[in-house]
């Protein structure tokens, strides 16, 4: 608590104490963070105060987390400063070069809706609170991704607040390794402040929601239909126990059920031809894929009553087959907590085509990530929903992690599966440079070499 006057000193109005007003907007997530009580919070809205709080917190000794969006548990530390970023919510769309240039706590749904009115788009995820900074910088994968590549693809310059709070551009001809770094690096390297991007055609496409029951059969076919399909077609896969809402027949309530969010950006006479494949699955208890303005595919499920303890295990898997529909259904079966699911995002496309060593991105020529989620409001159901999670991890085959779909704490295990061999290497070198210090360590943290 030594840190607290040093900090409000240097701070002046950046500076919220705890049960001042506007810190608990700058600490509070959806989710639940038991034992996490940050020492204080900062609310910028230029660069300079970032650089500002920055070399403040150094000053002061004051552990440093970064919140650039919404729903990420890694802002909120115990004992930290949360650096909240949504204040540098800056967006300029330029239509004619096709290129965004927004702050650094931009939320993917103001993003969205920026550029949805040039019919324009950058592929950032499938919520609508994530940050576009905390995603891209951990790869970024949604449901354009086979089309436009990664987030990080699209990346074109990002500015970054260093450790010694100094301010520096890094892009393909400006401090090119950092830039390496930063895509698919995470936030190990500095605070971006702001980032510029490409923009592509997206204006109506035919998307929505589409739930079949399930069986290993229709899981394989959900699968084979992806990943055999255009690169125009994204879909996120949700294989999950059916919940009881009222926009799935109750006769399904609690019984395996796959819920398919569906985005095709092609040809919009292509799409019944597209889109067929998985209507003839089986009987949809849920059919809501049509012409739909893509920002409105981006809307995240209706908040909890209760915030919720997430368990997450992430990996990437190839030639998901009958077999490992099987597996996964028999996982589902075993559940430790009603809201669990297995979620498949897939890769190829766009992502293949770029080389492995391009970026810090290192899991390009796989075929799909693999989530493997269970969430309860009880923390007393926490220790089993970890080990049937871990158990599923397992019988699935999963390899190598996403950085993005990590539950904290995370290992130098989890460091050396998302980042093998000569990437983490080469990323070392880079926080030596950058971070020797490791004041930014809040991410899925790569030690200095």
């Amino acid at each position: 608590m030594t840190a607290v006057p040093a900090l409000a000193r240097s701070l002046g109005r950046s500076f919220l104490r705890p049960g001042s007003p506007g810190y608990d907007l700058a600490t509070d997530i959806p989710f639940a963070t038991p034992g996490r009580s940050p020492l204080a919070a900062a609310r910028p809205t230029s660069t300079r105060e970032v650089a500002t709080i920055v070399r403040g917190a150094r000053e002061a000794g004051a552990p440093l987390a970064v919140r650039s969006g919404g729903h990420s548990r890694r802002g909120i530390v115990d004992g930290a400063l949360t650096l909240d970023m949504r204040g540098l919510d800056q967006l300029s769309m330029d239509p004619d070069s096709r290129i965004a240039t927004v702050g650094g706590g931009v939320l993917a749904a103001d993003y969205l809706a920026a550029a949805h009115e040039h019919g324009l788009t950058t592929g950032f995820g499938d919520a609508p609170t994530v940050g576009i900074a905390g995603i891209t910088l951990g790869g970024g994968v949604g449901f354009l991704t086979r089309r436009d590549g990664l987030s990080i693809d699209n990346l074109r310059s990002a500015e970054v607040v260093l450790a010694d709070g100094s301010v520096i551009m890094a892009g393909p001809d400006e401090h090119p390794e950092l830039f390496w770094a930063l895509r698919g690096g995470g936030g190990n390297f500095g605070v971006v402040t702001q980032l510029s991007f490409d923009l592509h055609p997206a204006g109506t496409v035919a998307g929505g929601m589409l739930a079949v029951p399930a069986t290993a059969e229709v899981l394989a076919g959900a699968i084979r239909a992806v990943r055999t399909g255009p690169r125009e077609l994204g879909a996120m896969l949700n294989l999950m126990a059916a919940p009881p809402v009222p926009w799935l027949p109750e006769r399904l309530h609690g019984a395996p059920v796959l819920v398919m969010a569906l985005c095709y950006s092609g040809a919009p006479e292509d799409a019944p031809s597209v889109l067929d494949p998985l209507r003839q699955l089986g009987e949809p208890a849920l059919d809501t894929v049509g012409p739909t303005p893509y920002p409105e595919l981006i809307k995240g499920p209706p908040p909890a009553p209760a915030k919720l303890h997430p368990v997450v295990r992430s990996g990437f898997v190839d030639g998901a087959d009958a077999s490992w529909a099987a597996a996964a259904l028999e996982a589902l079966g075993r559940r430790a907590t009603d809201m669990a699911a297995v979620q498949i995002r897939f890769l190829g496309g766009a992502v293949a085509e770029v080389a492995e060593d391009a970026t810090a991105f290192a899991h390009r020529q796989r075929e799909a990530t693999v989530a493997v989620v269970a969430a309860t409001a009880d923390p007393g159901q926490l220790e089993p929903a970890r080990q049937w999670a871990d158990a599923t991890e397992q019988a699935l085959g999963l390899t190598g992690r996403y950085p993005n779909f990590l539950s904290d704490p995370t290992t130098e295990e989890d460091v050396a599966a998302a980042y093998p061999g000569e990437t983490l290497t080469r990323l070392r070198e880079v926080k030596r440079a950058y971070d020797p210090d490791n004041t930014f360590f809040s991410a899925l943290n790569i030690a200095p070499l």
